[in-house]
């Protein structure tokens, strides 16, 4: 018995195994059928919904607008893109600065317009 690495031995790099290409087949005859989980889902969840709403929009049966919902909260980060979070700061990742003038009705435009200006300018 001969033992360590043999060259040409074992599955080929790349190679797909029976379950991998059962599993692909299934997935392609589920898409070519329209009934994806999510075209199911998002189906299910449009019929409850117009169960649950009479023809002016408002809400006639709780259960079925709590079904819609569930389903509708299930399915949203595969529809809707989730919001990257941003972070801001000041010059130099400092505090942002924060100025205000105060215009009032007094004032005249010419008043008021350089009133603004000067805000932009305060350090």
């Amino acid at each position: 018995m001969r033992g360590g690495k043999r060259t040409g031995a074992g599955r080929k790099k790349g190679a797909i195994t029976a379950a991998t290409r059962r599993r692909k087949e299934i997935i392609e005859e589920a898409t070519n059928a329209g009934i994806t989980p999510l075209e199911l889902s998002l189906r299910l969840m449009r019929a409850l919904w117009a169960k649950a709403i009479n023809p002016k929009g408002e809400i006639i049966n709780d259960g079925k607008a709590m079904q819609a919902h569930i389903i509708a909260k299930d399915v949203a980060p595969f529809v809707h893109p989730k919001l990257a979070t941003i972070e801001m700061g000041g010059k130099g990742g400092g505090a942002i600065e924060m100025h205000h003038q105060v215009i009032t009705a007094e004032m005249t435009a010419k008043e008021a317009a350089e009133a603004y200006a000067a805000s932009l300018h305060k350090k």
